[in-house]
């Protein structure tokens, strides 16, 4: 994980690695379910590169005073990466499951699991993406339901970050 993010920030292969970034993202979400803190670490490093490649630096550093008009939408976002929206709706799910208390392992059995470690970092990408204008329900539709729910987690940032997502997916 730490070579990938070495290729995502190396500029020269900026061209070359933009077909890639919605890759970097699906196993950095993955990585956060790890046990081992090592790969978690990775993980995070690899998300935050790839939000810098997908996401608009001035949108990245959160820059609440200014709008930047560079910032991708979610439109954009997932035509560019087709197979990170049902990905990342599948593990948002997943923590919304795991948020009630929920959760299904492999063999069919239900068990209880706290927190999610991937749902705050999807989260912080919806709401660093450029605010949606209409047209675009079918693209952000799956996401709203699930961004609701979040919005009762127990955690505060995640209620914040939620808040925020929400603001950008449902806009205009």
């Amino acid at each position: 994980l730490n070579i990938l993010r070495l290729i995502i920030l190396d500029a020269p292969l900026a061209a070359e690695v933009a077909n890639f970034v919605g890759d970097a993202i699906m196993a950095s979400i993955l990585g956060y379910n790890d046990s081992s803190w090592a790969v978690r670490n990775s993980a995070t490093m690899v998300f935050a590169a790839a939000m810098l490649r997908v996401v608009d630096a001035d949108k990245n550093a959160n820059r609440k005073d200014l709008t930047s008009g560079n910032a991708i939408t979610a439109n954009e976002l997932f035509r560019i990466y087709p197979v990170l929206s049902p990905f990342l709706v599948s593990v948002m799910q997943e923590g919304v499951n795991d948020m009630k208390g929920i959760s299904i392992t492999p063999q069919g059995a239900m068990s209880l699991r706290m927190i999610h470690p991937p749902l705050y970092p999807i989260l912080l990408l919806l709401s660093r993406l450029q605010p949606v204008s209409g047209g675009t329900e079918e693209v952000t539709g799956p996401f709203v339901g699930i961004v609701l729910e979040s919005l009762h987690h127990n955690h505060h940032k995640v209620r914040v970050v939620a808040s925020r997502a929400l603001a950008n997916i449902c806009s205009g």
